[in-house]
C-alpha cells in the first residue's frame, strides 16, 4: 500500500511524463508526428485524424514496452525510445526510479498503477499543435491548401468527438491573430 506522500510523488512523476511529451507546442507537434508515424501501421487511410481522435478521446497513460512508451491504454500507438529526446528518456528513467512501488510489471510491459490520475490532453493545445505543423509545412507551398487541410481535419475531429464550445474560435485566434492594420493612404487620382 502506498502512503499519501508516495501517491503524491507518483502523481507528480506521472504528470512529468505528460509534460515532457506534451508540455509545449513544439513538444506536442513533435509527439504528434512520431505518434502519427507509429499509428501508420494500423492501415487507416487517415492516420492524422485517427491519431488526434485517440489523443483527445482517451486519458494519457504510462505504459512502457520493450520498444517505447504507449501513451494510451489499450492502444497500439507507441512512441519509440529511439525517437525520444534525451530529456524525455531521462524523465521516464526518473519516474521508474522515483516511483518503484507504483508500477505493475507484466510479461511484455511495465504500467502505472490503476490509482494514477487520469490526465487528458487539452483539445485546444493538441489542435493548435496540429494546425501549426500543417500551416508551417513546406510540403504544400500554397497557404490556402494548408488551411483547407487543417479545416478538413478539424471537421473530421469535430464530427467524431465533442469539442468544448469556444475551442474553434480560440484556435482561430491563436493561429490567425488579428493584424493591426494601419490605413494605407490611397494614391490620389490626378484627374479628379
Amino acid at each position: 500500500m502506498l502512503s499519501d506522500s508516495q501517491k503524491q510523488d507518483g502523481d507528480h512523476a506521472y504528470k512529468r511524463v505528460v509534460q515532457a511529451f506534451f508540455g509545449s507546442e513544439e513538444e506536442t507537434q513533435r509527439s504528434l508526428a512520431v505518434l502519427c508515424e507509429s499509428n501508420r501501421k494500423t492501415g487507416d487511410a487517415d492516420v492524422i485524424t485517427q491519431t488526434v481522435l485517440q489523443l483527445l478521446s482517451f486519458p494519457v497513460h504510462v505504459q512502457l514496452t520493450a520498444v517505447g512508451w504507449q501513451p494510451l491504454k489499450g492502444r497500439e500507438m507507441t512512441f519509440p525510445y529511439a525517437h525520444m529526446t534525451l530529456e524525455q528518456r531521462q524523465v521516464l528513467r526518473d519516474v521508474l526510479v522515483d516511483d518503484k512501488e507504483g508500477w505493475r510489471v507484466y510479461e511484455h510491459a511495465i504500467t502505472t498503477r490503476p490509482s494514477c490520475p487520469l490526465v487528458r490532453l487539452k483539445a485546444l493545445d493538441v489542435l493548435q499543435a496540429l494546425c501549426s505543423s500543417i500551416l508551417s509545412s513546406a510540403a504544400y507551398p500554397d497557404k490556402r491548401l494548408r488551411v483547407a487541410i487543417c479545416n478538413i481535419i478539424l471537421q473530421r475531429v469535430q464530427a467524431n468527438i465533442p469539442i468544448e464550445r469556444g475551442v474553434q474560435s480560440a484556435l482561430n485566434a491563436r493561429l490567425f491573430p488579428p493584424r493591426s492594420e494601419t490605413p494605407v493612404e490611397q494614391p490620389r487620382n490626378p484627374q479628379q
